[in-house]
C-alpha cells in the first residue's frame, strides 16, 4: 500500500482520474455496496465534483464523501483494536473548556495576569463589557491553540516536556494550555468518555500492538480530492496511514515545471537584507551551467507561496514520485489563456510584439463602493448570458472577502425587479440570514451595551 499522488492544472482532469480509480476500487473491493471514501475540502467542491461526473457518466452515486477531520479520524479508528473509540475533540469543545478556565481564574496566580488585566477592571472587578472580553479572548486562543496544533506541535510538546522557559506572553499561553488540557482530563475521568485530539489519537494508535490489521483495512482505497494548504500535522498523518491503506491525492498545480525554488518579492529582499553571498551564483557555475539564472513567472512568485508550500510537501510524501496529469498548452486564443499558457510553462516572457489585444477573458476593474462593485457584476453576468447562449447560471461564481459586508448589497441588487437572475449563497451565517438570529444578538448587545438609540431602534424594528 503507497500513496498515488496525481497533480494538474484543470480540475476535470482531475475528476477522471478520480472517476478511473473509482472503477478499478469497484473491481478489486470485497464489498461493492460500499461506497469508495473521498476526503474533500467543503461541501462546495462535493457538489461540483458529483454533478460533473454525473453530467459525463450519467449516474454518479453511492460515494462515502467526508471532510478532512471526520475522514482522517475515521482511518484511525478502522486500525485501533481499542473496544472504546475515544471522542475527536472540537472546537466547540475546546471553547467550553477555556471558558471554563478563564472564568476560575485567580488572583493569586501570576501567570495569568495579562488575563486578568485584560477582562477585569484596574479594580479588579468585571465591567459592561466583561462577557463580551470573555467570548473574544476565548475564541482568539482557541483559534490560536488550533494553529499550534496543527502547525507547531514541536513547542507544545517542548510546553509539556519543560524543555523551555518561555516567559511573557508565551509562558500565559503556556500555562492556559495545560490548564485547558488538566479541565479535559478531568472531565474524561469524571464522565468515562475518552477525549483526543487528532494528533494524540494517532500517536496512540501507531504505539507498538495498537493497530488491528483485519480484513475490513485490507485493501481499502482512500480518495482525498482537491486539498489545498493542508498543514503539517495532517500531512504527516496522511503519511503514516500509507501503510496501511491505499491512498489516492489529486491536487491542482499550477504549474508543470518545477517551481518549489521561486521566491516570493518579500524573500528576495530578505535575501539582499541579510547580504547571503553564499547563495550567490559565481562565475564557475554560470560558465559549467550548474545554475541558471531565470527568475521564473511573476504571478507565482507574488502570489503562490502557499501553493508552492503545499505541493512541496505533498512531493515530499511520495519523495516525488507523482502522475503528471497537466493538459497540453493550447494555442492562446485570449489573454487569460495566455497568462495560463505562461504559468503552466513557468515562462515569464516579455514579448512586446506577441501581447494580446484587451478582450473581455480578464478584466480588473475599480469600484468605488460595495454597491458599485455588485452592480458591475450584475450588469457583465447578465451581458455574457446574452452573448453566449451556451452559458448557464450553474457555471458563474462571485468570490467575495466577505460575506457578511456583501449579503446586504447582493440580495438589494439581484432582487431587483424585473427579477432577472437566480443565485445562490454559500457560507452565509446565522447571524447573516436569520432575522430571528440577528432578534437574540440584538438582544445580548442591547443588554451588555450603553443602551445606545442605534441598538434601540436595530432592535425595534427587527420583523422577528
Amino acid at each position: 500500500m503507497a500513496i498515488e499522488l496525481y497533480f494538474s492544472n484543470q480540475l476535470e482532469e482531475l475528476a477522471g482520474k478520480f472517476a478511473a480509480t473509482v472503477d478499478l476500487e469497484n473491481q478489486v473491493k470485497r464489498n461493492i455496496l460500499e461506497g469508495p471514501l473521498t476526503i474533500v475540502p467543503n461541501q462546495n467542491l462535493k457538489k461540483w465534483l458529483q454533478l460533473t461526473l454525473a453530467k459525463k457518466r450519467s449516474v454518479f452515486m453511492n460515494v462515502d464523501f467526508q471532510y478532512l477531520e471526520s475522514g482522517l479520524w475515521g482511518l484511525l479508528a478502522g486500525l485501533d483494536k481499542g473496544t472504546e473509540k475515544p471522542e475527536m475533540v472540537d472546537g466547540r469543545f475546546l471553547r467550553m473548556l477555556l471558558l471554563y478556565g478563564l472564568q476560575g481564574l485567580g488572583q493569586n496566580e501570576p501567570e495569568f495576569t495579562p488575563l486578568r488585566q485584560y477582562l477585569l477592571e484596574p479594580d479588579g472587578g468585571k465591567g459592561p463589557d466583561y462577557a463580551v472580553k470573555l467570548w473574544q479572548l476565548t475564541e482568539e486562543m482557541v483559534r490560536l491553540f488550533e494553529e499550534y496544533e496543527f502547525h507547531r506541535s514541536e513547542m507544545i510538546k517542548m510546553w509539556f516536556d519543560n524543555k523551555s522557559q518561555p516567559v511573557g506572553m508565551e509562558l500565559c499561553q503556556k500555562n492556559l494550555y495545560r490548564l485547558m488540557r488538566e479541565l479535559r482530563d478531568r472531565y474524561v475521568q469524571r464522565s468515562g468518555k475518552p477525549v483526543l485530539s487528532m494528533r494524540e489519537y494517532a500517536d496512540a494508535v501507531f504505539a507498538p500492538g495498537r493497530i488491528d490489521l483485519g480484513e475490513d483495512v485490507s485493501r481499502k482505497f482512500v480518495h482525498i480530492f482537491g486539498l489545498s494548504q493542508v498543514s503539517r500535522l495532517h500531512l504527516g498523518l496522511i503519511g503514516r496511514l500509507k501503510d496501511y491503506y491505499d491512498l489516492f491525492i489529486y491536487a491542482l498545480n499550477p504549474c508543470r515545471e518545477f517551481w518549489e525554488d521561486i521566491k516570493t518579492p518579500q524573500e528576495k529582499r530578505w535575501v539582499q537584507r541579510k547580504n547571503a553571498r553564499k547563495l550567490e551564483v559565481t562565475r564557475e557555475e554560470t560558465d559549467l551551467g550548474q545554475l541558471l539564472e531565470e527568475e521564473g513567472n511573476e504571478l507565482l512568485a507574488s502570489w503562490g507561496k502557499p501553493g508552492r508550500e503545499n505541493i512541496r510537501l505533498l512531493c515530499q510524501l511520495t519523495d516525488y514520485d507523482f502522475n503528471a496529469c497537466f493538459t497540453k498548452e493550447a494555442d492562446a486564443t485570449s489573454v487569460l489563456h495566455e497568462v495560463q499558457n505562461h504559468i503552466l510553462a513557468l515562462s515569464n516572457e516579455r514579448d512586446i510584439t506577441k501581447r494580446f489585444p484587451q478582450d473581455r477573458s480578464l478584466q480588473i476593474l475599480g469600484c468605488p463602493s460595495i454597491y458599485r462593485e455588485v452592480k458591475t457584476i450584475y450588469n457583465n453576468i447578465l451581458y455574457n448570458l446574452e452573448k453566449d447562449r451556451e452559458l448557464q447560471l450553474t457555471d458563474i461564481a462571485i468570490l467575495v472577502p466577505d460575506i457578511s459586508r456583501y449579503k446586504s448589497v447582493i440580495d438589494s441588487v439581484f432582487n431587483r425587479r424585473p427579477r432577472r437572475l437566480l443565485y445562490n449563497l454559500v457560507d452565509s451565517q446565522a447571524d447573516i440570514e436569520s432575522v430571528y438570529g440577528q432578534a437574540v444578538l440584538g438582544i445580548l448587545e442591547l443588554a451588555a451595551g450603553r443602551f445606545s438609540r442605534k441598538e434601540v431602534f436595530d432592535l425595534s424594528l427587527n420583523p422577528c
